[in-house]
């Protein structure tokens, strides 16, 4: 499943603007996990990525959330391969989020018993920062 079907699975069921999008392995089960906000309420869906169904999903009240700027970001596929260019290893997730403003890619890859973060910007795919 394309991440962009998991976020109109996710405001299928609630409809906000994306906070954020992750894709992450839990317990050998690929899974996106998608943030929306709309009218104080952060909205929490987490959706299979084999099946497409919706595995679980809640809602809480929120006062404040930085919605992302989804045009014209690259694929994620794209972001990580450019982390794994700077930190070779195992990609364990990845999360598209807004940083100060920014819309970025965050990509953890696990490395011989270490987990390093590479930031990727959004638009552009440049490596911003590596969190070793």
């Amino acid at each position: 499943m394309h991440w962009r079907d998991a976020l109109a699975t996710a405001t299928d069921e609630f409809d906000g603007k994306p906070v954020s999008i992750k894709l992450k392995n839990e317990r050998g089960t690929w899974q996106y996990k998608i943030e929306l906000f709309a009218r104080g309420t952060e909205f929490e869906a987490r959706i299979d990525a084999s099946s497409g169904k919706v595995i679980s999903s809640k809602s809480d009240d929120e006062s404040d959330e930085r919605i992302v700027d989804l045009d014209g970001i690259i694929e994620p596929s794209r972001a990580v391969a450019a982390a794994l260019g700077e930190v070779p290893g195992r990609v364990s997730e990845w999360k598209i989020e807004n940083d100060h403003g920014r819309t970025i890619i965050q990509v953890e890859i696990e490395t011989s018993g270490d987990e390093v973060e590479v930031d990727v910007d959004a638009t552009t795919g440049e490596v911003l920062d590596v969190d070793r």
